[in-house]
């Protein structure tokens, strides 16, 4: 991370666990609760949706979901496991505060975003993902495709009458890329 804001992200292995991501980064502290750490998931059933991790959270990084985070100063993010060599479900309902799920590229490889929305459109309110770039949030769809770095958190709508259905990254949504897309602040990329 080039800097201290906040970035999206995904675990791109399994088996990767919150306690060894607060461990092993400097993670910014909260100023309010300067227990809470850098690092927190979305529970859009919430009114107040950021969990933020604190210093004692334990627990696995959940594979295809995504966390926001930020560093004390600018470093490499790191994860370990196993590299996903299979498909990747997350479950999603919709009809909650808001149907918004914040989830991540599973894999080791970018995942093509028309194949991923293609796959999923009946779960969606719309065939967009929504990445976040340190200022706002950029769209894109079908008509403006992505190929998804690993590691990098984005955001789906879900549809209202969804109820426990299977986001699913199939490992034929990968790709091999040269340039980098994973999505920061543009003086950075």
């Amino acid at each position: 991370m080039p800097n201290t804001d906040w970035y999206l992200i995904s675990s791109p292995v399994s088996g990767e666990s919150v306690e060894d991501v607060i461990s092993n980064h400097s993670l910014a502290t909260g100023v309010e609760d300067p227990d809470n750490r850098g690092l927190a998931s979305f529970v859009n059933t919430d009114s107040n949706p950021w969990n933020y991790k604190s210093a004692t959270s334990t627990g696995a990084l959940n594979r295809a979901q995504g966390y926001s985070v930020k560093l004390q100063a600018a470093a490499d993010v790191s994860f370990t496991g196993s590299a996903n060599t299979s498909d990747v479900n997350y479950t999603v309902s919709g009809g909650n505060s808001n149907n918004f799920y914040l989830l991540g590229n599973p894999f080791t490889s970018y995942v093509n975003s028309t194949l991923f929305l293609n796959k999923n459109t009946t779960l969606l309110s719309e065939p967009t993902i929504w990445l976040w770039d340190g200022t706002t949030y950029q769209t894109y769809n079908l008509v403006n495709p992505l190929e998804v770095a690993p590691a990098q958190g984005f955001f789906v709508d879900i549809d209202d009458n969804v109820s426990n259905a299977d986001i699913v990254f199939e490992t034929s949504n990968q790709s091999h890329q040269s340039t980098d897309t994973f999505m920061r602040e543009d003086a950075y990329c």
